[in-house]
């Protein structure tokens, strides 16, 4: 099977909302549409230093592929992957 990749332009919370479930509730509905879409795998961009965020994609099975790229302010990204299982047409 053809790898097919799609990207995770950003998942945002609100601070306020922090713990609520709502990040966990937009990143499975990200998953579901891929993987119903076919794609096998996921890609995104995270500030290096948010390790908040690090800590939630760690969570989510995404894991670091050695990319890294120029942010503004010094702040560098590194991207990150997740393996998707495709739903079957």
């Amino acid at each position: 099977m053809p790898q097919r990749t799609t990207s995770c332009i950003q998942i945002g919370v609100l601070a306020h909302a922090w713990g609520c479930g709502v990040g966990g509730a937009l990143h499975r509905e990200f998953v579901a549409l891929a993987a119903a879409a076919g794609c096998t795998e996921g890609v995104l961009e995270c500030w290096a230093s948010n390790s908040r965020a690090h800590r939630f994609y760690a969570r989510n099975g995404w894991r670091p592929d050695g990319a890294r790229r120029p942010g503004p302010q010094d702040h560098d990204y590194v991207q990150l992957r997740l393996k998707l299982v495709p739903h079957s047409s």
